[in-house]
């Protein structure tokens, strides 16, 4: 996996996510990031649900997503 996501985010998507989270307490980013970064990133959470037996899983931090972009 290449460092870094696909591309970086605009001042205008930021302040939009801001205003979302300020409005609704979440903000989303539609086609920010690319399939190929969606695969590793699901792997792993798919590995976390399977180790716990398939009931919850919690990823935190950094080193929860070692491998995937940076």
């Amino acid at each position: 996996m290449t460092r870094g996501w696909s591309r970086p985010i605009t001042d205008a998507e930021a302040a939009q996510i801001a205003t979302d989270i300020a409005r609704q307490g979440y903000g989303t980013l539609s086609n920010h990031v690319s399939e190929a970064e969606l695969k590793a990133i699901r792997a792993i959470a798919r590995a976390a649900v399977q180790a716990s037996g398939g009931e919850f899983a919690f990823l935190t931090g950094p080193a929860a997503f070692a491998g995937t972009a940076e």
